[in-house]
């Protein structure tokens, strides 16, 4: 069963398939590559996908492994962080300015990190207000949008316009 993930506004489509991620040159999808582990570690549970064209990097969120994953654009493995750097059960994110916004399973904030893996800061709703992120979308204007879930998607918040999270 074949499942689009997500049209990335750089021109590549990702698909996933059972536990591998297959990148496509948009607007006609021809097969570029496939990744389906990093070295010799197979995916578990890739949720959530990222191409930034202009650093040559595809981000992966793999929930089963409490992984990000990061590749070249041809499918090669770079660096991965995670559990110890205190990622659990990623679902979704994007990268902006140098940082990757990564959307967690039972966390009830976005956790922002560096290149390196190292937690920066978090993003979340005034106090008191129930928030549990899920798909994460980055706009051409550079704004981040996420899906608000709990067993289902609930609303779609605006969480960063342009330069709020420079």
């Amino acid at each position: 069963m074949q499942k689009i993930l997500k049209t990335f506004l750089v021109g590549y489509t990702a698909i996933l398939m059972a536990n591998s991620v297959y990148a496509a040159d948009a607007p006609v999808l021809k097969f570029l590559f496939t990744i389906d582990k990093f070295y010799q570690d197979k995916l578990n549970t890739p949720m959530g996908v990222f191409v930034d064209k202009g650093r040559g990097e595809v981000y992966l969120a793999d929930s089963g492994r409490s992984e990000v994953l990061i590749f070249d654009l041809k499918g090669n493995p770079l660096f991965k962080f995670g559990k110890v750097h205190g990622v659990s059960n990623p679902f979704d994110l994007v990268v902006k300015n140098n940082k990757i916004y990564l959307a967690q399973e039972d966390k009830p904030y976005i956790e922002v990190f560096n290149y390196r893996g190292e937690a920066m800061a978090r993003v979340a709703p005034p106090e008191g207000a129930s928030f549990s992120p899920g798909r994460l979308v980055l706009d051409e204007d550079g704004s981040i949008y996420v899906i608000k879930i709990r067993l289902k998607p609930t609303a779609l918040s605006l969480i960063a316009r342009t330069g709020l999270l420079a």
